[in-house]
């Protein structure tokens, strides 16, 4: 596979510099709580692999940077900023995820939608325009000679 731009496959470079360990998979921007120290923010997932993370920042983050990514209540991961491009960073986790969970992360930030969106979304259709005659009203054909207009006024 080669930098293929769909979510659903990993990303793989052909590039013989490119040292990563692990897989990265791509993601379509899937927002994740994070923080650095006691300041909350989010991440806005670009790829996630087992052993770091790239992502648009909402606060502006500083190379060296640790920061925690709470992907739910019950798994944050701690890594530190690796390089910083605008808002864009490179994370490297201080410990790699498993790979079951990188792909639960990954099938649940992508599930489809559902087939029958939900009431509150349902959108009322528009009301009809008025349809127009089929036919036109019969008007008589001109003569080709100017008519003369006394105005009611004059």
């Amino acid at each position: 596979m080669s930098g293929n731009s769909t979510t659903g496959m990993p990303i793989k470079t052909g590039d013989p510099e490119d040292r990563r360990a692990y897989v990265r998979w791509r993601f379509k921007g899937t927002a994740f709580a994070a923080r650095i120290g006691k300041k909350k923010f989010q991440i806005r997932l670009k790829d996630l692999s087992r052993g770091g993370a790239c992502g648009m920042m909402e606060e502006p983050v500083a190379v060296g940077d640790f920061i925690t990514i709470e992907f739910d209540e019950f798994h944050q991961i701690e890594g530190q900023v690796r390089w910083v491009r605008r808002t864009m960073a490179g994370l490297e986790f201080n410990n790699p995820l498993a790979n079951n969970f990188v792909l639960h992360v990954h099938e649940t930030a992508h599930e489809k939608p559902p087939a029958e969106p939900a009431d509150d979304y349902l959108i009322a259709p528009r009301p009809r325009k008025a349809a127009r005659p089929k036919s036109r009203p019969a008007v008589p054909k001109s003569s080709g000679r100017a008519v003369a207009y006394n105005h009611p006024s004059a």
